[in-house]
């Protein structure tokens, strides 16, 4: 270990002596507590005299130019390492020591600031952020990324792994038990990056900073995984540095998980051992046991049933209702590449569906709410084109999307096809800008396989295998 290194590492922790308190008595010991200092952030321009007070947080006093620029970065400040002209110390000795506690960024003389995004004069404290935060409105305007198509994809094996790697390499947490950490993974789980921290947003700083002055960002193809909890702050951070995958040791909150599905960012949270929760983007987590949906209700040999709806075999009388809506432009945006859909052509896919379900078990299933009995759209299963397995369709009146309805359904004819079929593959498509449809195959236990490359749209594939 370098000797800068161990400067930084005794910055990090301090010996407190404590009473012990145990069967035998009290005993005097020594203890290591980490260190919770306030470093003061400041802004200045070269060849200008104001120097602007940016932010006052409680951190753990090491790796602090990274801590600023990283906070600088994911609050929209700074957006590249060649406009840092310097970074330094600028506190006054008291009582002729050094404690280093106010930190200057000075920028080229080139380089623009954007003073209205300073207005705030905050305080950040370790454990809660910056109070007053943006909105998800205000993220969306500052976050560019776009993350790829097609990567990273995390193994749910290697994903359960990284809490022990993280932890092993944790060295101030060994001996204090009472820092935060942020990590950065790759596809193989390897430790790329460590940064640890009395508060949780201050460790997530540092981690972005260093990969911001390393010229490393976007981290398109890595997982960040931090020791707490997934709050909105850190997700937002997150984002700024396009990082796609979240993990958290702890619960992420409501909002956070909210700014993640917004940009289709994968958030993991109660990661422990085998387990773990998947709140967004499950597609790049690849694993093994991709099937256990909810267990609907079966009635009668193909009727099906669920908490809203009852699911029948279609009928020719159903055929002035198919008409009708599949010839809805919004409707048949996704389903019939936007052409008009002739009456023929309903009424020949009504017939081989009931020709389907009397030889092979399966066909097109027509969705009625038992509230009201009234039809809201269908859900069908039907041999691939290379007939090496089934493909599941289905289609919602515009009129009620968003009720959940298109789960409930597919879920119902997915563990049909899995359970009552015994049906080895079930594939779905979906264009790749159909985010809702991605999201619905997500949730019934479906994985994201691979995209093909299609007329106006990417088609993304999702697969559901019968459990050995």
């Amino acid at each position: 270990m370098s000797k800068d290194v161990d400067v930084e590492q005794q910055r990090a922790t301090a010996k407190v002596q404590v009473q012990k308190m145990h069967s035998a008595g009290i005993a005097l010991a020594e203890d290591i507590l980490a260190v919770e200092e306030p470093l003061e952030i400041r802004l200045a321009v070269q060849g200008e005299q104001e120097v602007k007070r940016v932010a006052v947080t409680m951190r753990t006093p090491n790796h602090d130019a990274e801590l600023a620029v990283g906070f600088l970065f994911t609050e929209g400040i700074l957006k590249h390492p060649s406009q840092i002209s310097r970074i330094s110390y600028s506190d006054k000795p008291i009582q002729g020591v050094l404690h280093h506690n106010v930190i200057c960024v000075e920028l080229k003389p080139e380089v623009k600031i954007d003073f209205k995004r300073l207005e705030r004069h905050f305080y950040t404290a370790s454990s809660c952020g910056v109070c007053g935060k943006v909105s998800i409105e205000s993220v969306q305007a500052s976050v560019c990324t776009v993350f790829p198509k097609n990567r990273p994809f995390f193994e749910k094996s290697i994903i359960c792994r990284l809490p022990e790697t993280l932890r092993k390499a944790q060295a101030v947490f060994e001996q204090t038990g009472g820092l935060h950490a942020a990590a950065l993974f790759d596809i193989r789980g390897n430790l790329l990056m460590l940064r640890e921290d009395v508060g949780r947003h201050n460790a997530l700083d540092k981690l972005i900073g260093a990969a911001f002055l390393e010229r490393r960002l976007p981290l398109h193809n890595e997982l960040v995984l931090v020791s707490g909890r997934a709050s909105f702050e850190l997700v937002q951070k997150a984002l700024m540095a396009g990082i796609p995958i979240m993990a958290a040791v702890g619960a992420p909150s409501s909002l956070a998980v909210e700014l993640a599905d917004e940009f289709d960012m994968t958030l993991i949270g109660f990661l422990r051992g085998e387990r773990f929760n998947i709140y967004s983007g499950a597609w790049r987590v690849r694993s093994d046991s991709v099937y256990a949906p909810i267990t609907p209700e079966f009635n009668g040999q193909f009727d099906l049933e669920t908490a809203n709806l009852k699911l029948r075999p279609v009928s020719l009388e159903d055929e002035a209702y198919f008409f009708e809506t599949w010839n809805d432009r919004a409707f048949r945006r996704y389903l019939f590449d936007d052409r008009p859909v002739p009456r023929e052509f309903v009424h020949a896919q009504i017939e081989e569906s009931i020709k389907n379900f009397r030889e092979q078990r399966l066909g097109i299933w027509t969705l009625v709410r038992k509230d009201e009995e009234r039809r809201i759209g269908f859900c069908a299963l039907r041999l691939s084109p290379n007939r090496t397995g089934v493909e599941l369709v289905y289609g919602i009146e515009t009129g009620f999307w968003g009720h959940g309805y298109a789960t409930e359904a597919s879920q119902a004819v997915l563990r049909y096809a899995l359970e009552k079929l015994h049906v080895q593959c079930v594939v779905a498509t979906t264009d790749w800008s159909n985010v809702a449809s991605r999201k619905v195959l997500e949730k019934i236990g479906m994985r994201f396989d691979h995209l093909e490359k299609g007329t106006h749209d990417d088609m993304a594939y999702f697969i559901a295998e019968l459990s050995s």
